[in-house]
Formats: C-alpha cells, sequence, structure tokens
C-alpha cells in the first residue's frame, strides 16, 4: 500500500486498524513517498495499491473515492502565522514563502498548491523544500509556510491553521487490475466503510 507523505489523508490509520482486523492473515507493507512516485510504482507492478490525492491519478487506473481533505496552512510556532489559532484569511499568505517540493514526482501537489492560491488571490514566492521527509524543514525552521492536508508533518513546534476559504483535496484508493484479489477487495471494501464513517467536518461543502 503506497501512502503519500505530504499530503495525508486522516481516517488512514483507521483504515489500516479495520483492515487488519478483518483481514488478520494479510501482511500490509506500507510505502511512503511522492504522490507520482507512488503512482508509477503502481504501473509497474511494484506497489498494489495506493492512496493519494486524485490529482495523481491517470485515466487507466481504478479508483474508489474517499472522503476529502481541507486544504490546512502549516507554520512553525516561532512564524507570524504560528502565533494564534483560527482560520488564516487569504490575504494573511501575501508575500509569504511556501514550500513546494520542485520534484516531477511532486509536480500535481507543487501545482496545486499554486492554483490554490491563486484562486485565493494570493501570488505564492514559491521555494522549494527538502527531499523526503525534510520537505517542512524550512516550515519547523520558521523560514516558511506550507499547504497540506489535516495530517500535521513529523516536526514540532508546527501548527496547522485552516483556510478562512475552506479548500479541499479529493482523495482515492486507487489501483490497475480490472478484477482485484480477495486481499484487495477487502482492503477497498474497508476503506469505502471508513471514508463513509468520517468526519463531517472533513467532508466537501456542496
Amino acid at each position: 500500500l503506497g501512502i503519500d507523505a505530504v499530503m495525508g489523508w486522516s481516517p488512514a490509520s483507521s483504515l489500516l486498524e479495520a483492515f487488519a482486523r478483518g483481514a488478520p492473515a494479510v501482511d500490509v507493507t506500507v510505502v511512503e513517498s511522492h504522490g507520482g512516485t507512488l503512482v508509477r510504482d503502481l504501473r509497474d507492478g511494484r506497489l498494489d495499491v495506493v492512496l493519494a490525492p486524485t490529482m495523481f491519478g491517470s485515466s487507466e487506473l481504478f479508483r474508489t473515492r474517499l472522503s476529502p481533505e481541507p486544504w490546512v496552512v502549516l507554520a512553525a510556532a516561532t512564524h507570524r502565522l504560528g502565533e494564534v489559532g483560527g482560520p488564516v484569511a487569504a490575504h494573511e499568505l501575501e508575500g509569504e514563502q511556501v514550500i513546494v517540493t520542485g520534484q516531477r514526482d511532486g509536480l500535481a501537489y507543487d501545482q496545486a498548491v499554486f492554483e490554490t492560491l491563486a484562486a485565493l488571490g494570493v501570488r505564492p514566492e514559491l521555494r522549494r523544500g527538502g527531499p523526503g521527509p525534510a520537505l517542512f524543514g524550512p516550515v519547523a525552521a520558521g523560514e516558511a509556510i506550507a499547504l497540506a492536508t489535516a495530517p500535521t508533518p513529523r516536526f514540532d513546534h508546527i501548527t496547522a491553521r485552516p483556510l478562512d476559504a475552506v479548500q479541499h483535496v479529493e482523495f482515492a484508493l486507487m489501483w490497475k487490475d480490472e478484477t482485484p484479489g480477495p486481499a484487495l477487495a477487502e482492503l477497498i471494501q474497508t476503506a469505502t466503510a471508513v471514508a463513509e464513517h468520517s468526519p463531517p467536518t472533513l467532508r466537501a461543502v456542496a
């Protein structure tokens, strides 16, 4: 199972726990990476299934849509946007350096960050983050901010604040085979059930 390392889906832990209870004989190996890397590995047969934003999907992959996640602003406690809680207004983002991957396999994320900020009327100053787990290092250092989804990255002293103008990221479980095997079929069914019972606050407003 590949899971996007930049934009997390909040109920992922609940999904894995529920699947472990329902299919205890199945071993699950979780691989975390950029969405583009995961989808390429899925196409090449190195992964069985990927949980990632739909922006990384393609027409030849099968998918089941999951509950969406809201974009949040990540900022260090030492940063002006991390000093207080509550929603972040669009004008507060003006002039801030915003972290992106700057990598081919993170291109869809980078584009989504740019488009989300542009839709809010913000002219972003994009800054390439560190490789892999160090992507949000400049955020932890208080030098920049980032947009991600609800789960916070693995850094201390980073706060996650919602956008005042709520924007959402669509998530899906994606696989390649037209007829999934029994284990994958069970995972798909479990993911659908978990998504249906995810907190209403994570669902997009029509």
